[in-house]
Parts: structure tokens; sequence; C-alpha cells
């Protein structure tokens, strides 16, 4: 999975491989800012999986998933990602 901070793939990027769950918050981004709420684009690349808020929604993604710009509030305002093999 590449997640990244602006649309069309471009920005900060950060990189997961893997089955398991990411709570967002504990992966920086730029100096001062973490991955909470930050995913603007991503492809998800062989691994399908989900990005969820607690208690609010919850967001499915296929393997191969590319997805230039982000517009489900779900994704926007994500703050864990769950990576499946």
């Amino acid at each position: 999975m590449w997640m990244f901070d602006r649309t069309n793939l471009t920005g900060n990027e950060i990189c997961f491989v893997g089955a398991g769950e990411a709570d967002l918050q504990y992966y920086k981004r730029g100096s001062s800012w973490n991955w909470s709420g930050a995913t603007r684009s991503f492809y998800a690349g062989y691994e399908y999986g989900y990005f969820w808020i607690p208690f609010a929604c919850t967001t499915n993604f296929p393997a191969l998933a590319l997805q230039g710009a982000v517009s489900d509030s779900c994704i926007l305002d994500s703050v864990s990602l769950t990576l499946s093999d």
C-alpha cells in the first residue's frame, strides 16, 4: 500500500507491506504531522483491506485499487489502515 497526502499520488508518501493494522497517528508525515486524517490518494498494490474511523465508518478497497483523488470522507479522515494478504 502506497499512501500520499496529496492527490494524484503526489506529496509525502508512506508505504505499508503485509497483513496487519496500522494506527496512523503513530507514523510521521513531514517534520511535525502524522498520517491520521491525511490520505488524499493511494495505490493498494497486491493487498486488500480497509480504512476506518472507530465507531464511525469503514471503507474497503480491493487489491490493485488506485485512487488518484480521494473523496470518501472515511478515507480522508481515517485514523487506521488494515491490510490483508
